[in-house]
């Protein structure tokens, strides 16, 4: 009897040796909220233990955290699995990592509100990601989410726009139901400075005065394409002549014999040629043109209507400077130079008709 007993414990010894030592290797790991696949890593790296499991099982995102120090590996497995809720086999250096058909396949809500934290008002698409599995949902038209997921712990983050991003670790073993509070976001923006010139006419507190800008008078419609100033006033408000091709300005219904011209402050008594086609001011020649419509000035002397102020340009005193032009109706030429550089100028400016041909079929059709 001693001697079967003898053989019996020489042949099983082994195997129950063998099954207990499976899970009594010492080992050592530290780590703090790192997903299971780096710890599973970690842990074959250190201990050549290998390791098989299937990824749509085990949920190896899932975040664990274990300090153990020269425990038996089953006491450390025992630690991580409760965490990423699995089981496991031992068998030497390789380990199984599985999940039992009934735990793999139920899912658990997860359902709550998101709001603001100072007002209470719930926030409508905000966003909830669940970071373990990539995938997530966003809040309906009453603040309120819904999801299902398996059984573990997961980092869920909640955002909106224009509120902080909240990151949290939520384990979930049964239904959850959870109200999130979400804090705003100030973003101090650097000062923009936006300057704009506004092209306005109205630079001064005087009434029914305006100011031309000759640099226009070449775009404007000009009668059978000659350049004229007397002819730009027209397209001024409350400025008209009688018909098209007749001289004179009606200003605000005057007659055009109440419109005094000045050159240069000098009185202009006829300022038409061509039977009133044109006036008689090379445009060339023009610095500056104003229109007083009401308010006169005192220096204008008193005039019934209007004023027009004509100024003459005073010639370059830097360089020699030649414009002119040809029209179908008349040419032009205007010379400016200095007398003396940066001292003193002059300005020549003359004007013909080109042809005498046209002039008298006006005359004739005016007679």
């Amino acid at each position: 009897m001693i001697r079967s007993i003898t053989f019996f414990l020489l042949i099983f010894a082994p195997v129950v040796l063998t099954a207990q030592n499976a899970g009594a290797e010492r080992i050592s790991i530290r780590c703090t909220n790192i997903p299971l696949h780096q710890a599973l890593s970690q842990l074959s790296q250190t201990y050549s233990l290998v390791f098989y499991y299937s990824s749509s099982k085990i949920n190896v995102h899932s975040s664990v955290s274990v300090n153990a120090d020269n425990k038996p590996l089953n006491e450390v497995l025992d630690i991580i699995k409760s965490q990423a809720n699995f089981e496991y086999k031992i068998s030497g250096k390789k380990i199984i990592l599985y999940k039992p058909d009934n735990e793999s396949t139920i899912l658990f809500n997860v359902s709550g509100y998101v709001q603001d934290k100072a007002t209470g008002e719930r926030l409508i698409g905000a966003n909830i990601i669940f970071t373990e599995i990539g995938n997530g949902t966003n809040t309906n038209a009453f603040g309120y989410f819904s999801y299902a997921v398996p059984r573990g712990k997961y980092r869920m983050a909640f955002s909106f726009i224009g509120y902080f991003l909240l990151d949290t670790v939520i384990d979930i073993s049964n239904t959850v139901n959870i109200l999130i509070e979400l804090n705003r976001s100030v973003t101090n923006l650097q000062e923009v400075k936006l300057t704009g010139k506004l092209n306005d006419k109205v630079n001064s507190m005087q009434l029914g005065y305006d100011e031309l800008p000759l640099k226009l008078m070449g775009i404007y419609p000009a009668l059978l394409g000659e350049k004229d100033a007397l002819q730009f006033l027209k397209l001024m408000p409350g400025i008209r002549s009688n018909n098209e091709g007749s001289n004179g300005l009606y200003v605000r219904g005057t007659m055009p014999s109440q419109t005094t011209f000045l050159i240069d402050d000098a009185p202009m008594f006829n300022m038409y040629h061509i039977t009133g086609l044109f006036s008689t001011i090379n445009p060339d020649a023009v610095k500056d043109l104003r229109i007083y419509k009401s308010h006169l000035p005192v220096k204008t002397g008193g005039a019934l209507s209007s004023v027009v102020d004509i100024r003459l340009r005073d010639g370059s005193n830097q360089n020699f400077i030649v414009r002119g032009g040809i029209g179908t109706i008349s040419s032009r030429i205007t010379l400016e130079g200095p007398l003396i550089k940066n001292k003193s100028s002059f300005i020549i400016s003359y004007a013909v008709l080109m042809s005498t041909g046209f002039l008298n079929l006006l005359r004739e059709w005016r007679s």
